[in-house]
């Protein structure tokens, strides 16, 4: 959510998560004559403590969790 949707005072972690959509946009367009699919993949709803929220719910998981 960071890459979309930036949290003020952590300007550079957003701007390392829009990277991705922009480097996976290249890369689609260099490999598509050697019909290479591309895709990049946003995590969205873990509860880190960068953005300080330990909470979780139905809508946000724990890092922990989220990586399994």
């Amino acid at each position: 959510m960071a890459a979309i949707v930036p949290v003020p005072s952590v300007g550079l972690y957003s701007a390392t998560k829009i990277f991705t959509d922009y480097l996976a946009w290249g890369l689609g367009y260099e490999l598509a004559r050697y019909n290479v699919d591309v895709s990049a993949w946003r995590a969205a709803g873990v509860s880190t403590n960068i953005i300080d929220n330990p909470d979780t719910n139905i809508m946000v998981s724990s890092a922990e969790n989220y990586v399994e």
